[in-house]
């Protein structure tokens, strides 16, 4: 009796079941058609150093994730970068972030983990000292809003 039911209800199934047009929205087509503009979300940013790449001396690399600031236009792509120094358990400006300078938002573009080698020796303007080296240093740079973000700590291969 089961067996008889089975195939019964199967094409029953089949025959009540209805489709369902599906619409897409509309998108305007044409030269003088602009699309709309997809609202746009803001990712934080995350800075992470990689302490175990090989580098030259004084020179340490850097992953950044997120919307950033860049210095000047959005085609030389330069990140602004600061340095804080840990002294007796507070952070300290070494090389402060900028504020006179005009900063860019490159458009709807975020960095997924790009990689930045950083030469210390260079941002400082000055030769590394053994101090500097005994030192714990972290990077600071900007996020969309203007708002500082730091990495995270390292110290200077020796």
């Amino acid at each position: 009796m089961r067996t008889f039911l089975l195939p019964l209800l199967g094409m029953a199934t089949a025959l009540c079941a209805q489709e369902v047009p599906v619409r897409s929205p509309e998108v305007p087509r044409g030269p003088d058609c602009t699309l709309p503009i997809p609202p746009t979300t803001h990712v934080p940013v995350h800075a992470e150093v990689d302490r175990w790449s090989t580098t030259p001396k004084d020179h340490v690399v850097l992953f950044v994730s997120g919307d950033v600031l860049l210095a000047g236009d959005c085609k030389s792509g330069a990140l602004v970068l600061g340095l804080e120094r840990l002294v007796d358990r507070a952070w300290e400006e070494v090389v402060p972030l900028p504020e006179e300078i005009p900063y860019c938002v490159p458009p709807n573009t975020t960095w997924e983990r790009k990689r930045l080698e950083v030469d210390v020796a260079d941002l400082l303007g000055r030769r590394i000292t053994r101090k500097d080296r005994k030192g714990i240093w972290r990077f600071v740079l900007r996020e969309v809003d203007g708002r500082p973000v730091a990495s995270q700590a390292f110290q200077l291969s020796r």
